[in-house]
């Protein structure tokens, strides 16, 4: 069975890195929640660049949300 993380090619960390950066935190925020070094959340964020072929946080989020299904890629207004 393919679950998100698989669709996403993010390991379980990465996941959850992505996860709390699609709400907005910061590296510093998302290292205090995680438990970890902002700087380790910063190589899991530049991983995941590498890994999707964005080049930066935006890109990243918005890819995420899309995958995700948290936000649509097909325009709605097309439908009608």
């Amino acid at each position: 069975m393919d679950t998100i993380i698989d669709r996403a090619n993010l390991s379980k960390r990465e996941f959850e890195v992505m996860l709390i950066a699609s709400c907005g935190k910061l590296d510093k925020e998302i290292a205090t929640i995680l438990n970890c070094k902002p700087t380790t959340v910063s190589k899991h964020m530049q991983h995941i660049f590498l890994k999707w072929g964005v080049q930066n946080r935006v890109e990243a989020i918005i890819l995420f949300l899309q995958i995700t299904g948290k936000i649509n890629t097909e325009n709605e207004r097309d439908k009608n």
